[in-house]
């Protein structure tokens, strides 16, 4: 065993980079969900997230990386939204979306529409 001087500092970056090491998203109580028809793409989720987990392809917004969402909810809170309905919401849970529904499912949408202000989506009418 390691004496106390012999352990290395706490809060203390020893190379750049290495935080991409460590998968942080199992410690979030909450998840963000982007209900993309509601969104501006104003990227100020992307500006506030302290963990990078917000990614973007050619200038706009794209999914949420939940390996690093530590569920703070920034992102959500400064989502402007279209029409007053916000664009992420948080959602109570350590996971993301679930991994067997299809993308742009429209599993919980109800709910989700609910807390953020407006109608269920009706992205997989049709399909």
């Amino acid at each position: 065993m390691k004496a106390w001087q012999e352990l290395n500092l706490g809060g203390v970056v020893s190379e750049p980079g290495s935080s991409r090491n460590f998968q942080t998203g199992s410690w979030r109580s909450y998840h963000p969900v982007w209900i993309e028809e509601n969104c501006c793409q104003c990227m100020l989720c992307w500006i506030y997230c302290p963990d990078m987990s917000v990614k973007t392809a050619d200038g706009k917004r794209g999914e949420f990386d939940y390996d690093f969402c530590k569920g703070c909810g920034i992102c959500a809170l400064e989502c402007p939204g279209k029409k007053g309905q916000k664009a992420i919401v948080m959602e109570e849970g350590v996971s993301g979306p679930e991994p067997d529904a299809p993308r742009g499912s429209t599993r919980g949408d109800e709910e989700r529409a609910e807390r953020a202000g407006g109608p269920p989506s009706s992205r997989t009418e049709g399909v």
